[in-house]
Protein backbone atom coordinates (compact mmCIF):
# COMPACT_ATOMS: atom_id res chain seq x y z
CA UNK A 1 0.00 0.00 0.00
CA UNK A 2 3.31 2.58 0.85
CA UNK A 3 4.59 1.58 -2.49
CA UNK A 4 1.53 2.11 -4.23
CA UNK A 5 1.43 5.94 -2.81
CA UNK A 6 5.15 6.36 -3.01
CA UNK A 7 4.26 5.67 -6.97
CA UNK A 8 1.33 7.65 -7.39
CA UNK A 9 3.45 10.76 -5.33
CA UNK A 10 6.11 10.08 -7.75
CA UNK A 11 3.96 10.08 -11.14
CA UNK A 12 1.82 13.34 -9.59
CA UNK A 13 5.90 15.09 -8.87
CA UNK A 14 6.92 14.07 -12.48
CA UNK A 15 3.87 15.65 -14.14
CA UNK A 16 3.69 19.02 -12.09
CA UNK A 17 7.60 18.97 -13.56
CA UNK A 18 6.69 18.61 -16.76
CA UNK A 19 4.08 21.15 -16.81
CA UNK A 20 6.38 23.70 -15.48
CA UNK A 21 9.12 22.94 -18.38
CA UNK A 22 6.45 23.66 -20.38
CA UNK A 23 5.41 26.70 -18.88
CA UNK A 24 8.89 27.98 -19.08
CA UNK A 25 9.05 27.02 -22.50
CA UNK A 26 6.17 28.66 -23.49
CA UNK A 27 7.59 31.65 -21.85
CA UNK A 28 10.66 31.81 -23.85
CA UNK A 29 9.26 31.20 -27.24
CA UNK A 30 6.91 33.79 -27.13
CA UNK A 31 8.62 35.85 -25.09
CA UNK A 32 6.99 36.42 -21.61
CA UNK A 33 4.01 34.74 -19.73
CA UNK A 34 0.42 34.61 -20.95
CA UNK A 35 -1.80 36.88 -18.76
CA UNK A 36 -4.38 35.24 -17.24
CA UNK A 37 -6.63 37.94 -18.36
CA UNK A 38 -9.86 38.48 -20.38
CA UNK A 39 -9.27 42.11 -22.13
CA UNK A 40 -12.91 43.85 -22.95
CA UNK A 41 -13.02 46.92 -24.99
CA UNK A 42 -15.05 49.99 -24.88
CA UNK A 43 -13.77 52.62 -27.02
CA UNK A 44 -15.51 55.56 -28.70
CA UNK A 45 -17.79 58.52 -27.10
CA UNK A 46 -21.12 55.81 -27.15
CA UNK A 47 -21.66 55.15 -23.49
CA UNK A 48 -22.55 51.72 -23.04
CA UNK A 49 -26.20 50.46 -22.22
CA UNK A 50 -27.93 48.90 -19.05
CA UNK A 51 -27.87 45.73 -21.34
CA UNK A 52 -24.00 45.97 -21.50
CA UNK A 53 -23.43 47.08 -18.20
CA UNK A 54 -25.38 43.47 -17.13
CA UNK A 55 -23.14 41.24 -20.07
CA UNK A 56 -19.99 42.86 -18.92
CA UNK A 57 -21.01 41.57 -14.74
CA UNK A 58 -21.52 38.24 -16.51
CA UNK A 59 -18.03 38.15 -17.62
CA UNK A 60 -16.70 39.46 -14.07
CA UNK A 61 -19.20 37.21 -12.43
CA UNK A 62 -18.71 33.98 -14.23
CA UNK A 63 -15.43 34.30 -16.31
CA UNK A 64 -12.97 33.14 -13.07
CA UNK A 65 -9.96 35.71 -14.01
CA UNK A 66 -9.39 39.07 -14.20
CA UNK A 67 -11.55 41.07 -16.23
CA UNK A 68 -10.18 44.62 -17.79
CA UNK A 69 -12.05 46.90 -19.24
CA UNK A 70 -10.42 48.94 -21.80
CA UNK A 71 -11.70 52.45 -22.31
CA UNK A 72 -10.36 56.15 -24.01
CA UNK A 73 -9.20 57.20 -21.07
CA UNK A 74 -7.32 53.85 -19.67
CA UNK A 75 -6.05 53.17 -23.14
CA UNK A 76 -2.96 54.86 -23.49
CA UNK A 77 -1.39 53.03 -19.93
CA UNK A 78 -1.20 49.72 -22.45
CA UNK A 79 0.67 51.46 -25.81
CA UNK A 80 4.13 50.56 -25.69
CA UNK A 81 5.95 53.44 -26.82
CA UNK A 82 8.12 51.06 -29.34
CA UNK A 83 4.47 49.70 -30.79
CA UNK A 84 2.47 53.18 -31.43
CA UNK A 85 -1.13 53.17 -32.44
CA UNK A 86 -1.28 53.63 -36.24
CA UNK A 87 -1.84 57.14 -37.58
CA UNK A 88 -4.96 55.69 -39.24
CA UNK A 89 -6.68 54.84 -35.57
CA UNK A 90 -7.79 58.42 -34.77
CA UNK A 91 -10.01 58.08 -37.84
CA UNK A 92 -11.92 54.73 -37.28
CA UNK A 93 -14.87 54.16 -36.05
CA UNK A 94 -15.88 52.95 -32.81
CA UNK A 95 -16.37 48.97 -33.65
CA UNK A 96 -13.58 49.37 -36.00
CA UNK A 97 -11.27 51.24 -33.43
CA UNK A 98 -11.86 47.91 -31.14
CA UNK A 99 -10.83 45.61 -33.93
CA UNK A 100 -7.49 47.18 -34.27
CA UNK A 101 -6.76 47.23 -30.68
CA UNK A 102 -8.09 44.05 -29.79
CA UNK A 103 -5.18 42.28 -32.45
CA UNK A 104 -2.59 44.75 -30.75
CA UNK A 105 -3.54 43.22 -27.35
CA UNK A 106 -3.81 39.55 -28.47
CA UNK A 107 0.36 40.71 -29.98
CA UNK A 108 1.42 42.27 -27.27
CA UNK A 109 0.26 40.75 -24.24
CA UNK A 110 -1.90 37.81 -25.12
CA UNK A 111 -4.49 36.54 -22.73
CA UNK A 112 -8.08 36.77 -23.58
CA UNK A 113 -10.51 38.75 -25.01
CA UNK A 114 -14.07 38.55 -25.34
CA UNK A 115 -16.97 40.82 -26.70
CA UNK A 116 -18.89 41.62 -24.14
CA UNK A 117 -21.90 39.45 -24.01
CA UNK A 118 -23.53 37.27 -22.01
CA UNK A 119 -21.24 34.79 -20.80
CA UNK A 120 -21.77 31.52 -19.11
CA UNK A 121 -18.94 29.23 -18.19
CA UNK A 122 -15.54 29.96 -16.48
CA UNK A 123 -12.35 30.12 -18.59
CA UNK A 124 -9.92 29.08 -15.98
CA UNK A 125 -9.24 25.30 -17.41
CA UNK A 126 -8.88 26.80 -20.71
CA UNK A 127 -5.97 28.95 -19.65
CA UNK A 128 -4.22 26.06 -17.82
CA UNK A 129 -4.78 24.49 -21.16
CA UNK A 130 -2.83 26.60 -23.49
CA UNK A 131 -0.39 27.31 -21.09
CA UNK A 132 0.51 23.53 -20.58
CA UNK A 133 0.95 22.80 -24.33
CA UNK A 134 3.33 24.26 -26.41
CA UNK A 135 2.13 23.89 -29.99
CA UNK A 136 -1.20 25.61 -28.75
CA UNK A 137 -0.92 29.21 -29.98
CA UNK A 138 -4.73 29.93 -29.07
CA UNK A 139 -8.25 28.49 -28.09
CA UNK A 140 -11.51 29.89 -29.36
CA UNK A 141 -15.11 28.94 -30.50
CA UNK A 142 -16.01 27.00 -32.82
CA UNK A 143 -16.99 28.89 -35.71
CA UNK A 144 -21.05 29.02 -36.00
CA UNK A 145 -21.27 28.24 -39.81
CA UNK A 146 -20.00 29.29 -43.17
CA UNK A 147 -21.96 32.37 -42.95
CA UNK A 148 -20.06 33.30 -40.00
CA UNK A 149 -16.80 33.28 -41.91
CA UNK A 150 -15.62 36.74 -43.37
CA UNK A 151 -14.59 36.60 -47.04
CA UNK A 152 -10.95 37.01 -47.63
CA UNK A 153 -9.26 39.95 -48.92
CA UNK A 154 -9.66 39.81 -52.81
CA UNK A 155 -9.09 35.73 -52.74
CA UNK A 156 -12.45 34.60 -53.31
CA UNK A 157 -10.72 30.81 -53.68
CA UNK A 158 -9.78 31.01 -50.05
CA UNK A 159 -13.14 32.52 -48.99
CA UNK A 160 -14.76 29.45 -50.55
CA UNK A 161 -11.76 26.78 -49.08
CA UNK A 162 -12.60 28.46 -45.28
CA UNK A 163 -16.33 28.21 -45.58
CA UNK A 164 -16.02 24.84 -47.01
CA UNK A 165 -13.50 24.01 -43.97
CA UNK A 166 -15.61 26.49 -40.89
CA UNK A 167 -15.23 24.09 -38.44
CA UNK A 168 -11.38 24.29 -38.56
CA UNK A 169 -11.73 27.89 -37.69
CA UNK A 170 -12.65 30.15 -34.35
CA UNK A 171 -14.73 32.83 -34.26
CA UNK A 172 -14.22 36.71 -33.57
CA UNK A 173 -16.14 37.16 -30.76
CA UNK A 174 -14.05 35.52 -28.11
CA UNK A 175 -10.39 33.78 -27.34
CA UNK A 176 -7.27 33.18 -25.60
CA UNK A 177 -3.89 34.01 -27.20
CA UNK A 178 -0.15 33.51 -26.36
CA UNK A 179 1.21 36.70 -27.15
CA UNK A 180 3.90 37.11 -29.78
CA UNK A 181 2.73 33.93 -31.80
CA UNK A 182 3.39 34.15 -36.13
CA UNK A 183 -0.61 34.51 -35.63
CA UNK A 184 -0.86 36.99 -33.89
CA UNK A 185 2.56 39.02 -35.75
CA UNK A 186 1.24 38.49 -38.95
CA UNK A 187 -2.59 39.63 -38.32
CA UNK A 188 -1.43 42.82 -36.87
CA UNK A 189 1.27 43.29 -39.87
CA UNK A 190 -1.81 42.70 -42.06
CA UNK A 191 -3.96 45.67 -40.08
CA UNK A 192 -1.37 47.87 -40.28
CA UNK A 193 -0.98 47.29 -44.38
CA UNK A 194 -4.54 47.74 -44.98
CA UNK A 195 -4.80 51.04 -42.62
CA UNK A 196 -1.88 52.38 -44.89
CA UNK A 197 -3.37 51.34 -48.21
CA UNK A 198 -6.68 53.15 -46.48
CA UNK A 199 -5.26 56.54 -44.33
CA UNK A 200 -5.37 59.26 -47.21
CA UNK A 201 -9.63 58.34 -47.86
CA UNK A 202 -9.62 57.99 -43.57
CA UNK A 203 -8.40 61.33 -43.56
CA UNK A 204 -11.06 62.68 -45.80
CA UNK A 205 -13.86 60.60 -44.65
CA UNK A 206 -13.08 59.66 -41.06
CA UNK A 207 -16.33 57.23 -39.47
CA UNK A 208 -19.15 59.54 -38.84
CA UNK A 209 -20.49 56.47 -36.37
CA UNK A 210 -19.53 53.93 -34.16
CA UNK A 211 -20.97 51.17 -36.83
CA UNK A 212 -19.54 53.32 -39.72
CA UNK A 213 -18.84 50.78 -43.01
CA UNK A 214 -18.10 51.86 -46.79
CA UNK A 215 -21.17 52.81 -49.12
CA UNK A 216 -23.75 52.37 -46.05
CA UNK A 217 -26.38 54.83 -46.60
CA UNK A 218 -23.77 56.74 -48.93
CA UNK A 219 -21.25 56.37 -46.68
CA UNK A 220 -17.67 57.37 -47.88
CA UNK A 221 -15.82 55.87 -44.76
CA UNK A 222 -13.45 53.73 -47.11
CA UNK A 223 -13.42 50.56 -44.33
CA UNK A 224 -15.60 47.38 -45.15
CA UNK A 225 -17.05 46.04 -41.98
CA UNK A 226 -14.92 43.05 -41.83
CA UNK A 227 -11.78 44.76 -43.56
CA UNK A 228 -9.40 44.78 -40.12
CA UNK A 229 -10.91 42.52 -38.36
CA UNK A 230 -12.74 38.85 -39.93
CA UNK A 231 -11.01 39.41 -43.43
CA UNK A 232 -7.82 38.99 -42.02
CA UNK A 233 -8.31 36.66 -38.61
CA UNK A 234 -10.01 33.93 -40.40
CA UNK A 235 -7.57 33.78 -43.37
CA UNK A 236 -4.81 33.19 -40.38
CA UNK A 237 -7.18 30.60 -38.65
CA UNK A 238 -7.41 28.84 -41.23
CA UNK A 239 -3.68 28.71 -42.24
CA UNK A 240 -2.81 27.80 -38.39
CA UNK A 241 -5.76 25.10 -37.73
CA UNK A 242 -3.03 23.13 -36.00
CA UNK A 243 -1.98 25.77 -33.24
CA UNK A 244 -5.48 26.32 -32.46
CA UNK A 245 -8.06 24.52 -30.27
CA UNK A 246 -11.90 25.07 -30.62
CA UNK A 247 -12.67 24.12 -27.44
CA UNK A 248 -13.73 26.93 -26.25
CA UNK A 249 -17.33 27.90 -25.12
CA UNK A 250 -18.90 31.29 -27.10
CA UNK A 251 -20.85 33.88 -25.32
CA UNK A 252 -24.26 34.30 -26.04
CA UNK A 253 -25.61 36.09 -29.57
CA UNK A 254 -28.27 37.38 -28.11
CA UNK A 255 -29.36 40.00 -25.47
CA UNK A 256 -26.92 42.45 -25.66
CA UNK A 257 -28.01 45.29 -27.29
Amino acid sequence: MANTKYKSKRRNLTKARINKKRRAYTRKQYGGNLHKKVWCFWLGDTPMSEQREKCLQSIRDTIGVEVVLITDDSLNSYIKPEYPLHEAYQYLSGTHKCDYIRGYFMLHYGGGYTDIKLTSESWEKYFTMLENEPNLWAIGYKEIGEYGVAPAINNEALTAKMKENYTKLIGNCAYIFKPNTPFTKEWVAEVNTQLDKHLSELKVHPASNPRDKKGENGSLYPLHWTEILGSIFHPLAYKYSDHISTVLPPPQFTGYL
